[in-house]
């Protein structure tokens, strides 16, 4: 290197010596002016007063290289190269490094995100676009090498405050399910729904991440599981043709038969569910997950006068709102782009019943709209000024309790009212540990019969387990365990035994029973979670643990008396019972 030059050398060699990847000068010809200790670990020793040729060093070597390389013993190496000029020289530094453990799990993670069928795409604190998949290409017609590291703006038609990838990193909060129609720069017409997250890194924001789903696949999607719920009733109606036909008829909605009890409490359920089907007003059924709450709306429906008719469920948690507002009140052409005129729920069901599942999730703006249907018994279609009569009954369901979502603000109090003229609050199988031995028998020759197996019931010890354990799924997790168990069992098995019952299940039933403590009185029994005192160690620090613990003792001075614990501790009764929920308390 030239003399004038020689404090640039100087200046390179310290830089080179301070990083942990290995670094080479080179000039254009392809010697290595300098190279790091790193950089002749990876490759060969070199002896800095000889010019070595960075192409003898490594295999296939060219000066525009920048990927997988390999040195003369066959070591898988990454290597990039940039140029620099001084003095109207131009020289080439080349940073090397072996490939480690980490190269190979951005590698997976890479093949996993292109995998999925879902669009992802992410975008740098410089508004870059960094990730991008395969299935995000094929809803906007770009190819991944032309969208990496381009800017939001260059590839669509948004500034910094319509991008939501730009919004969320702003905001540092997450959007999700939100309907978005955008057009890339040349011109097409973009319509999905979008959940937008910020990426954040020890504490530290790195940039936001998209899940893209194409809107008219989804509307397709739930538009052909409506047609099928439809064609159902219509084939219910139709006479059967033969015995097996009718058995299969019989098996298209359940009944009130269908429901597995000898439980006071679920059996009273059940006589008002048959008084509430004589009616036509609407119904409100409020259960925890998979305590049977479709079972009953199914089954008020095939009880009334509209059984004939259409009964159309919708999942209100697992809809987007744009797309669940069109589902319940129908589309006219141009009301947005792709739209057509098609009936929404309200018409489609016409003098049937509809089944709005998990209403509590539905967002509290849609629910205004539902009030106002319910109340004038007519709909508009989205684009539309016309309104249409509707003659649907609203069978709805709660998987939290609907007093403490309007606390909250999570769900109207007005349509709550016009929602629960008749109310159903179906227990948890916890509350009904009696039915436990005869759902498993029910559930027992269901699957001896799908399987072909000739199980007769669970042993003893099994049986001790269920009923030790709350069943914080109910039926559904008991239903899915006992099947399970059945898949394991050999096939001269009679009973189902521990060693069959899935691990998962065991482990969940002892998690279970060591996080409950009991506290006991002469008038009542209290069963409250440990995991409360264990979750935070600054809970044991602050003021929740005295008043957790002072509940405790308060209940126990008062003999298992929550209103002579609420006056003991100078609270209402009704300020004692919010606690005891607060702290599950039981």
């Amino acid at each position: 290197m030239p003399n004038k030059n020689k404090d640039f050398y100087k200046t390179v060699k310290s830089i080179f010596s301070l990083s942990d990847d290995g670094f080479a000068l080179v000039d254009k010809n392809g010697d290595i002016l300098y190279s790091n200790i790193i950089f002749n670990q990876l490759l060969s020793p070199l002896n800095e007063s000889e010019k070595i040729d960075i192409h003898n060093c490594i295999k296939n070597f060219t000066l525009e290289k920048t990927g997988d390389v390999y040195n003369a013993n066959n070591t898988e190496l990454d290597i990039k190269m940039d140029t620099i000029k001084i003095s109207d020289s131009t020289y080439y530094i080349a940073c090397v490094k072996e490939k480690r453990e980490s190269n190979v799990l951005e590698n997976m993670y890479e093949a996993i995100i292109q995998s999925l069928t879902d669009g992802i795409h992410a975008a740098d604190l410089s508004g870059r676009i960094r990730i991008y998949n395969q299935a995000q290409g094929e809803i906007e017609g770009y190819e991944k090498e032309e969208v990496l590291d381009k800017k939001v703006e260059s590839l669509y038609k948004f500034d910094t405050e319509s991008s939501l990838l730009l919004k969320v990193q702003r905001e540092k909060k997450s959007i999700k399910n939100i309907r978005q129609t955008y057009y890339t720069r040349d011109g097409r017409n973009i319509d999905v729904v979008t959940s937008v997250f910020p990426l954040i890194y020890n504490d530290q924001l790195l940039g936001s991440a998209a899940i893209v789903r194409d809107y008219s696949k989804i509307y397709e999607l739930i538009e052909k599981n409506i047609e099928i719920q439809k064609n159902i009733t219509e084939n219910k109606t139709q006479p059967s043709k033969s015995n097996r036909n009718k058995k299969k008829d019989r098996s298209i909605h359940y009944n009130f038969s269908d429901i597995i009890t000898e439980d006071k409490k679920l059996l009273e359920d059940i006589s008002w569910a048959k008084l509430y089907a004589k009616n036509d007003s609407n119904v409100l059924i409020y259960g925890e997950t998979g305590t049977g709450k479709e079972l009953f709306a199914q089954s008020i429906h095939s009880f009334s006068e509209r059984k004939n008719n259409p009964f159309l469920a919708l999942n209100c948690a697992a809809i987007p709102e744009t797309l669940l507002e069109s589902l319940l009140f129908g589309t006219t052409k141009g009301a947005f782009t792709g739209a057509i005129d098609k009936a929404g729920l309200f018409e489609q069901a016409e003098g049937g019943t509809i089944f709005l599942d998990e209403i509590n999730s539905m967002p509290t703006m849609l629910q205004a709209k539902l009030l106002r249907v319910l109340e004038e018994k007519m709909v508009m279609r989205l684009g539309d000024n016309k309104y249409i009569p509707i003659d649907a009954r609203i069978i709805s369901s709660c998987n939290e309790d609907p007093r403490d979502l309007i606390k909250i603000n999570r769900f109207r109090d007005d349509l709550f009212f016009r929602l629960s003229v008749m109310y159903l609050k179906i227990p948890p199988l916890k509350e009904r540990k009696n039915d436990i031995g005869l759902l498993c028998t029910y559930f027992i020759d269901m699957y001896n019969e799908k399987y072909n197996k000739n199980i007769r019931d669970v042993d003893e010890e099994v049986r001790k387990l269920f009923y030790e354990y709350d069943w914080p799924g109910n039926v559904r997790e008991l239903r899915y365990s006992i099947e399970a168990a059945m898949n394991l069992a050999t096939e001269n098995c009679r009973y189902i035994e521990l060693s069959d019952i899935p691990g998962h299940v065991i482990n969940n039933i002892e998690a279970n029973k060591r996080s409950r403590v009991k506290v006991e009185t002469n008038k009542a029994e209290y069963i409250f979670d440990k995991e409360i005192l264990l979750k935070d160690n600054d809970i044991l620090k602050k003021i929740e643990m005295n008043e957790y613990n002072k509940i405790i003792d308060c209940l126990v001075e008062a003999n298992g008396n929550v209103a002579e614990a609420a006056r003991i501790m100078g609270i209402s009764r009704q300020k004692m019972h919010y606690r005891l929920k607060k702290y599950n308390i039981k």
